[in-house]
């Protein structure tokens, strides 16, 4: 709850901080619950389409960290405008935002209804480029995508 009232009213370095303090935080099973019912997972998604080259990658990391053990998650990131948002971040981030954004929508489509939502958002395209032409990490993640 304090991360989630710090990122809507901070500055762009403490929507950062935020951010990145969800996603390390958000790799404990434990507290995803109480992340999520904070109300982060739009907050999340706000910070990926607006945030900082920082912001944006923290936010899609834990993203990718929310989605990855829960179906429940997956749908909300959906529901939130997520793919999307992350779609968008696979087109125009740097190599780190992309990564970030491939690996989150990685996590998204084990959600079958997802899966349908990120082909049309455009990510096949974009997901194949970062395949042809990323650094390994990249790679790797868009391969699972």
């Amino acid at each position: 709850v304090v991360l989630t009232a710090l990122y809507l009213a901070g500055c762009d370095e403490g929507k950062t901080f935020a951010a990145g303090a969800l996603h390390h935080l958000s790799v404990s099973d434990p507290l995803q619950a109480p992340i999520v019912s904070s109300g982060s997972i739009p907050v999340l998604v706000e910070l990926v389409r607006s945030g900082n080259p920082d912001g944006r990658t923290e936010a899609a990391n834990a993203i990718f960290n929310l989605s990855m053990l829960d179906d429940d998650n997956r749908v909300a990131v959906n529901k939130a405008g997520g793919i999307e948002a992350l779609v968008d971040l696979l087109r125009s981030g740097n190599a780190e935002e992309m990564t970030a954004a491939a690996s989150a929508l990685r996590a998204l489509c084990l959600n079958d209804d997802n899966q349908t939502a990120v082909g049309k958002a455009g990510a096949v395209e974009p997901l194949m480029e970062l395949l042809r032409t990323g650094e390994a990490d990249g790679k790797v993640a868009a391969a699972g995508a």
